[in-house]
């Protein structure tokens, strides 16, 4: 979600997704008009359901709607389903007025929330839900001052997928939850290999990157007062990936040609030259479907200087707008049954715990580890609510690229940040007053 490379959009593309946005935060802070959505001809309430979909997902969906609307035949419900940025979308037709009575929200939700667009559920949420059965992330990560806007009936996580017949070839154990650094690299070593003594070799150990939360590296303050990103935590986190890479030599990083550089994670791992690679949870379904003959699973991210993984989460958020706030909140709830979400793993890991230990039993054995995943949700880490997080992410997301080409020290190229993330959210500032 945040890999969007801001230098290679087009300047013309650029200026007219900045217009709309500042168009939109602009239009939204004037009053606001009632929502488009009304009750038809026919006599019944009509909601509009905006959610972010792609293949492998659509079907949970379309599902729960359709018992939705047979369980409440008086309710029709419209699902607008909206390829690429949700966000912008969102804030362009909150800004026109029109917005959708429900809505999909990932991490966007947090630049969103202070400007009173969504419906607070507080009262809705205590009168009819037992918030025991849900991970506290999936509460605490839709809350604005002590209310509640919404529940998360997902969590995204990145963490480890393994090659086990490369694991058993090799004669390595395979990891396990609460495996630590220097096993990770021990096994890894093990796992690279230069097959026919060439000097190159043929299959690395691990490709991707070992998370920033592991060294307790952050960007941005939690309160957004500055950046954090040239501190030794992320210097640390820096060298570490890059020594993989250069020192120890299990990390195709900074070591590929540009035609290998080109290939994505999957493929690499599918051709049997990567061991173990991270991975996120909305990949998993295309990492079933195209290493469906081989034999893999996942599990939690070895522990550095702490357990970490990154994390997000996925719900469905109300309208402020809406004309029919009960009707949205009893279909709101529709996406917090156990049902429901495990209807959509492994896109997601499901937010209620009845669903997880259902899936855990159900699946046991078999990939992807229902188990691992539970235990990496134990340790997330979320990007901090500020406003305009996307965009200071990308300084941040540059600088690092250039310290994976080793065009720059990690020091150097966190300094180079450090002053951009800070002179923007100076700037942003100044012009909110």
């Amino acid at each position: 979600m945040m890999k969007v490379a801001f230098g290679k959009i087009f300047v013309l593309e650029w200026l007219k997704l900045m217009l709309s946005v500042m168009l939109a935060f602009a239009l939204m802070s004037c009053d606001r008009a009632p929502t488009s959505t009304t009750v038809g001809g026919n006599g019944k309430v009509r909601l509009v359901l905006a959610v972010s979909v792609n293949p492998k997902d659509r079907a949970s969906y379309q599902a729960a709607v359709r018992d939705f609307r047979a369980a409440h035949p008086e309710i029709e419900v419209d699902v607008m389903e909206v390829a690429g940025d949700i966000y912008q979308k969102m804030l362009i037709m909150m800004a026109a007025r029109n917005a959708p009575d429900l809505m999909w929200m990932g991490q966007g939700f947090s630049g969103m929330v202070d400007r009173g667009v969504f419906l607070d559920v507080t009262d809705r949420v205590k009168r009819d839900l037992d918030t025991t059965i849900y991970a506290p992330q999936a509460l605490e990560w839709y809350q604005h001052d002590g209310r509640q806007y919404g529940v998360a009936f997902g969590l995204d996580l990145r963490l480890i997928c393994y090659n086990k017949a490369l694991f058993d070839e090799a004669k390595v154990s395979y990891p396990q939850n609460g495996w630590t650094y220097d096993q990770f690299l021990q096994a890894a070593k093990a796992l690279t290999i230069d097959r026919d003594g060439d000097g190159r070799i043929d299959q690395y150990g691990f490709e991707g990157d070992l998370d920033l939360s592991l060294f307790n590296a952050k960007v941005i303050s939690e309160e957004g007062k500055g950046a954090l990103c040239n501190s030794p935590e992320m210097i640390d986190f820096l060298q570490t990936n890059v020594d993989l890479s250069e020192i120890h030599k299990v990390s195709p990083r900074g070591q590929q040609t540009a035609n290998e550089q080109l290939k994505d994670p999957v493929t690499t791992f599918r051709q049997g030259k990567t061991a173990m690679m991270t991975m996120a949870t909305w990949n998993l379904p295309e990492l079933q479907d195209r290493c469906a003959e081989m034999r893999w699973d996942v599990v939690s991210n070895p522990a550095v200087r702490q357990n970490g993984h990154w994390g997000s989460s996925q719900a469905i958020v109300i309208s402020a707008d809406t004309r029919f706030p009960e009707q949205s909140w009893m279909l709101a709830k529709v996406f917090l049954h156990k049902d429901f979400q495990m209807g959509k793993f492994p896109v997601i890991l499901p937010s209620n715990i009845e669903a997880q230990k259902e899936l855990a039993g159900r699946l046991r054995g078999k990939a992807p580890s229902v188990e691992s995943m539970i235990i990496a949700s134990r340790s997330l880490y979320r990007m901090p609510r500020v406003p305009r997080m996307r965009e200071l992410m990308q300084f941040w997301l540059d600088a690092t690229e250039s310290v994976w080409a080793l065009k720059l020290t990690p020091q150097q190229a966190m300094d180079r940040a450090f002053g951009q993330i800070n002179r923007a959210m100076a700037m942003h500032r100044e012009n909110a007053i």
